[in-house]
């Protein structure tokens, strides 16, 4: 009955309920959080010089050019910045949650096309919840606003792929978000949906339909919003900007891996870690898009418009055929990112809402057929899946007794037992709904679990633990001992956040330079007073380097590592 009302339910109404999941998961206390190294407080300094210097076009960082990334994203992060009266942590990461709840209104509708209103809303909650997309949708850098955009890009195609006459207004559109995601993060914007459609007419073996999407009108979109930008750039930051933008950044990264070195089957072991907690569904919705997606061409109906379709036979292809697009769209994101030696979890962001809709659409089958194979394995999982969140907060509540003295400062011993408890009373409403064959209401407990355990970590806990991470207090230690006209250095690689938050521009004292002891040895002779920040166990090859013995200004522990301020006055 659920499942019927919500099927028959305005689409308004449910567009509201999923923004009334959002707005608490993604925007609750959303600046409570320090930047956390390596990529906010790198962002964040790229933005303040960006509205400090006035140029919106030539991006800088430690006022060096900065070709890693378009600008789209440090734009949108600026005009928040401008509203807000300057840059901060909540600033830098408003473009991401708009993003990530653009996102969940949009899988919402795709779901809707694809199998019907009640799939469509239980994607946007599967999605909102998994837990490298909450995470992104609070972190302040480029993947939530890629990941929507190549959604968004997505959806329009298939809009137009089961539309009868706005087709190719669609087709546009789609060129549009592909446009704009590569203002955002690069080319990858556009081959990663061009890439799914060629799978996906590949699968069905009608290639030739890819002239429906324009190419020569996309491409002259694409070079309409983005080539303004790049040949800006290339102007103003010369040959060298340019060619480290173009090819260091896309090839190399792509083909080389300079860093994030991983195997091929690295992507497989990260989606499921991260797209827990409905990782555990997974298996059963692929394995299911395996058996009822279409190969060839076979005895496609005339038009095939959607679920909605009277015809069975027309409905029927519709949804074989959804299937199809969502494990092309699947399998050609996952084995693009695997090609490349480079990987970290985040690339592989915009997957996550085509797993989202098929997990959701073998959920709520799950509840209309109790007596398929597929029901039973997600029972199966769904026992498994509850049984591991009460082990895992009984372990989380035993492992706060050994955790470092730092956390018991940071995050109470009530607090943890008091999250435990809550998620594994939460996990056995579940097990004996499921024992009742109550599926509908197991899985929205499931999906109460989901929020609860998002809402609360992103939310409640993880700015606790500033304390641990952060590197601002050390910054402010340091700038109060610090004068405006002292020098600043970094020693070993750059730490974008010694910048930030110190707001000054650093020399940074490469230690794999061959010249660094040069380096380090003119900066501490200056005539004025300087300060570098440095691993406490870095301190006596500095102290040689320089020549001279260097007085200790400030201590503080940073992650892992104890970091000490070094000055060449007492």
């Amino acid at each position: 009955p659920i499942g019927e009302r919500l099927e028959v339910c305005h689409a308004g109404w449910l567009v509201g309920a999923l923004l009334l999941v959002c707005i608490p998961l993604f925007f609750g206390n959303l600046g409570a959080r320090d930047l956390w190294t390596p990529d906010e407080p790198k962002y964040g300094q790229v933005v303040r010089e960006m509205l400090d210097g006035g140029n919106w076009l030539l991006l800088q960082f430690n006022g060096q050019p900065y070709p890693d990334k378009p600008p789209l994203f440090f734009w949108a992060a600026g005009v928040c910045a401008m509203a807000a009266g300057g840059v901060s942590e909540l600033t830098m990461r408003l473009p991401s949650a708009v993003s990530a709840c653009l996102a969940v209104i949009t899988v919402f509708f795709l779901g809707r096309r694809l199998f019907g209103q009640l799939t469509g809303f239980v994607a946007g909650i599967v999605l909102a919840t998994s837990l490298k997309f909450a995470w992104q949708g609070r972190y302040g850098e480029t993947d939530a606003m890629l990941a929507f955009f190549v959604l968004a890009a997505l959806t329009a195609f298939w809009f137009g792929h089961t539309a009868r006459e706005s087709g190719p207004r669609w087709r546009l559109l789609a060129w549009a978000f592909m446009g704009l995601g590569t203002m955002t993060k690069g080319p990858v914007a556009f081959l990663l949906p061009l890439a799914t459609l060629v799978l996906f007419f590949a699968w069905r073996g009608e290639l030739r339909r890819l002239r429906a999407m324009r190419f020569g009108v996309g491409f002259g979109i694409l070079v309409l919003l983005t080539l303004p930008w790049l040949l800006t750039v290339m102007k103003k930051g010369g040959s060298g900007v340019s060619e480290q933008m173009l090819w260091h950044h896309i090839i190399v990264r792509f083909f080389s891996g300079f860093n994030h070195l991983r195997p091929p089957y690295h992507y497989v072991v990260r989606f499921f870690e991260e797209f827990a907690p409905w990782s555990v569904f997974a298996p059963t919705a692929i394995a299911v898009a395996f058996l009822r997606a279409p190969r060839g061409l076979g005895k496609q109906p005339a038009m095939a418009p959607g679920p909605e379709a009277a015809d069975p036979a027309r409905r029927d292809w519709a949804l074989r055929e959804g299937w199809a697009f969502l494990l092309a769209w699947f399998l050609a994101m996952l084995v693009f990112f695997s090609l490349s030696p480079t990987k970290q979890g985040v690339y592989i962001l915009p997957l996550y809402p085509s797993a989202a809709v098929m997990v959701a659409r073998v959920l709520v089958e799950s509840i209309g057929k109790p007596q398929g194979w597929e029901s039973k394995t997600v029972r199966v999982a769904s026992v498994i899946l509850f049984a591991g969140v009460v082990l895992a907060s009984v372990a989380a509540v035993v492992g706060y007794a050994y955790a470092p003295a730092v956390v018991g400062e940071t995050v109470s011993r009530n607090v943890v037992a008091g999250f435990a408890a809550c998620l594994s009373l939460v996990a056995l409403a579940g097990v004996v709904l499921l024992s009742r064959r109550a599926a509908a209401y197991a899985l929205t407990t499931f999906a109460l679990l989901a929020y609860v355990a998002q809402v609360g970590l992103h939310a409640g806990l993880l700015h606790r633990l500033d304390a641990i991470k952060s590197a601002k207090p050390l910054c402010q230690k340091t700038l109060a001992v610090m004068k405006p006209e002292d020098g600043w250095a970094i020693y070993g690689m750059m730490k974008p956040a010694y910048v930030f938050y110190t707001g000054r521009t650093a020399l940074v004292l490469h230690d794999k330079d061959p010249e660094v002891r040069t380096k380090v040895r003119a900066f501490f002779s200056s005539d004025r007073r300087v300060f570098c920040v440095m691993k406490r166990s870095e301190l006596q090859e500095v102290q040689d380097a320089a020549g001279r013995p260097l007085t200790v200004a400030v201590k503080h522990t940073v992650g892992k590592h104890s970091m000490v301020v070094a000055s060449n006055s007492p």
